[in-house]
């Protein structure tokens, strides 16, 4: 029983996994994180993302 059970949890991980390949992130998303450090807030709206940073003192 908890052989099958962890069998179809190993499936059902490989099968999410593979459907990752979909996935995009988007643009600025990838911009902000390869860039330097990300200090700030990230906010989603409908038709575009905003980072606000903080400010250093």
């Amino acid at each position: 029983m908890i052989l099958t059970l962890i069998l179809i949890l190993i499936l059902a991980f490989f099968l999410a996994l593979s459907s990752m390949k979909d996935f995009n992130v988007p643009s600025e998303i990838n911009h902000l994180i390869q860039g330097k450090k990300v200090r700030g807030k990230i906010v989603f709206f409908r038709n575009k993302i905003v980072h606000y940073q903080t400010k250093r003192s």
